[in-house]
């Protein structure tokens, strides 16, 4: 099978589109992988290489001969079932701000609980 540079670019679009949709992060190919390599495998970095170096020996006249389609096509289908498998933590935002917000009325209740109880101590109401 004849790889040329259209199917590498389209590679690269797959697997960067999985990884922006996976990850909700924006970019192509490479800046997708950086932002997003410690939440993959370790295995994703090595396959990432394999397409880049195929892309690198399409442009050379001698290299040429040394891109292999299938290991390419292995390399693809590896990255995207590492990031099908990766299970993404929805942000929870609204569930810190209100154990904050939560946080600092128990703080002025207490504060407010102490004065007052000061205050009643001391005769002054």
């Amino acid at each position: 099978m004849k790889l040329d540079s259209s199917e590498i670019e389209k590679t690269k679009s797959d697997v960067s589109q999985k990884l922006a949709d996976k990850f909700s992060s924006k970019g192509g190919f490479a800046s997708q992988l950086r932002k997003n390599k410690h939440k993959l495998p370790k295995t994703v970095v090595a396959d990432a290489a394999i397409i880049e170096e195929a892309e690198h020996n399409l442009r050379h006249p001698k290299l040429r001969k040394r891109v292999d389609a299938q290991q390419v096509s292995n390399a693809k289908r590896r990255i995207l079932t590492a990031a099908d498998q990766v299970e993404v933590q929805p942000n929870d935002y609204q569930g810190v701000m209100v154990g904050w917000v939560g946080l600092v009325l128990a703080k002025l209740m207490g504060a407010a609980a102490l004065i007052f109880g000061g205050g009643y101590y001391l005769g002054l109401y």
